[in-house]
């Protein structure tokens, strides 16, 4: 209670001062400037983040929208997109912003498009049937090439061979087929449930193919031979292999995510629980593994064997993570506290500038100043 009214004794006495003292005033007058000003700012900072986060969470939800009505969207290697709406087939120059082709009334919906290696072909396959859209220099077409007797679940060209074109079936079967010569080259029957992935190494020695049967199969890419298949705990909805050819990334129905080392995939190396539903489509970056990364897959090897270096790996993430948005916050806030006092210096200059008109000033100065 004491220390209270000694506060408020000291507060009466710098009032009492500052009114007997112009230059104290004149401080005590610039710091509620300051005070209010910093309160407008704050004010408008909130007001224009809560339009902000309107305005995301609108633009979100129409893109959403958007995608929803998409059956399948892919893009080439150059600047060419393929969007497929039911039974509609559209094709982008992004170059250009135009539309190249437009294709409707096909014989049902549309469920997998792909661009060959050299993007001068399309591959368009519906629930019936097989479509190769050609755009060459000497021919633009679009052709029917083959009709199914049972649903194609995936599509996939190769990336080195433009002719290669793996194809996958609701019954667990994949065909390699050459879409010059019309012929299938081997079949792939490991699979008993819908293939959702088909992909080639680069070295044209492998294919490898996952599924809903929770299957990661390897094949000999010139005998069709399987020469390594496993089970894992959940259906596999996407796949995808680096471009080096080492590592394998499996999307899961449980919402994870598993990378496995081709020359030794009995167990993944890394596993990650970071999605909220199964994962639909994974994708490797265009570019090899290098050494720094495969010294990180090592780390993680000993790290698996070795709780306590495990825990030392957690905790230094942690760390690094927080450090970094640390370091984005700080900046952030720098920024604007120098914006601010810029600001707040160009205010107090012209509130010094009027005061000095009522110390020199003549009274035509003075009116104006006032006014």
């Amino acid at each position: 209670m004491d220390s209270d009214f000694g506060d408020q004794s000291y507060a009466i006495q710098d009032l009492y001062e500052a009114e007997n003292d112009p230059e104290e005033k004149f401080k005590q007058d610039i710091m509620k400037l300051i005070k209010t000003n910093m309160d407008n700012l704050e004010a408008q900072l909130n007001e224009h983040c809560t339009k902000f986060q309107n305005f995301m969470i609108s633009e979100f939800d129409s893109i959403q929208n958007a995608m929803n009505r998409w059956d399948v969207f892919n893009m080439g290697d150059n600047t060419e997109i393929v969007q497929a709406l039911n039974s509609l087939f559209i094709l982008y120059d992004t170059k250009n912003r135009s539309i190249l082709k437009k294709l409707g009334e096909l014989d049902s919906p549309i469920r997998s498009v792909d661009f060959n290696s050299v993007d001068e072909q399309l591959a368009i396959s519906t629930d019936k049937s097989l479509n190769l859209f050609t755009d060459r220099d000497s021919e633009n077409n679009f052709v029917k090439i083959a009709n199914y007797s049972e649903k194609c679940s995936y599509m996939k060209f190769h990336p080195n061979l433009p002719n290669i074109l793996g194809l996958a079936f609701g019954n667990g079967i994949v065909t390699l087929k050459d879409i010059e010569t019309g012929e299938n080259l081997i079949s792939l029957e490991k699979h008993s449930a819908p293939i959702t992935g088909i992909n080639f190494t680069a070295n044209q020695k492998t294919v490898i193919t996952t599924g809903l049967d929770k299957k990661i199969c390897i094949y000999d890419f010139v005998s069709g031979e399987c020469v390594f298949c496993m089970n894992i705990h959940q259906s596999v909805t996407s796949s995808d292999i680096s471009l080096d050819d080492i590592c394998i990334a499996a999307g899961l129905d449980d919402r994870c995510i598993s990378l496995y080392d081709i020359r030794d995939p009995l167990k993944p190396f890394m596993y990650t629980n970071a999605h909220n539903c199964p994962v639909n489509k994974v994708s490797f970056e265009k570019s090899p593994v290098f050494i720094e990364h495969l010294r990180v897959i090592d780390d993680l090897y000993e790290a698996e064997n070795d709780p306590e270096e495990k825990f030392k790996q957690d905790i230094m993430k942690m760390i690094k993570t927080n450090m970094d948005n640390l370091q984005a916050q700080l900046n952030e806030h720098c920024t604007k506290f120098q914006n601010f006092m810029i600001s707040e210096f160009d205010s107090i200059q012209n509130a010094m500038n009027r005061w000095d008109v009522f110390n020199m000033g003549d009274n035509t100065e003075i009116v104006q100043a006032l006014n």
